[in-house]
């Protein structure tokens, strides 16, 4: 049974959009790096926004792989370039 605590806030997300390359074979690659530097755990290699090591990340709120979109809660959120985009419209 989990209690959660109901006096605590939730950081509001960011919305991080991505990249990737599709081959022909199946294979995908992830382009853009983490924004905030996160780095994987055995490998010190900053994060593919999108990747495993993203979707495992404590910070990742949602993942929605049609829009190419990462919601993130990072304690260092910057205002998003999308949510800009959207403002002006």
């Amino acid at each position: 049974m989990m209690f959660l605590n109901i006096n605590e806030k939730k950081e509001k997300a960011n919305a991080i959009s991505y990249k990737i390359d599709e081959y022909i074979w199946g294979r995908k690659d992830f382009v853009t790096d983490c924004p905030y530097g996160e780095k994987g755990r055995y490998t010190n290699a900053i994060n593919k926004v999108g990747d495993l090591g993203c979707n495992t990340c404590e910070w990742q709120v949602r993942h929605d792989p049609s829009t190419q979109v990462v919601m993130c809660s990072h304690p260092k959120v910057e205002k998003s370039k999308i949510k800009k985009l959207f403002k002006d419209m």
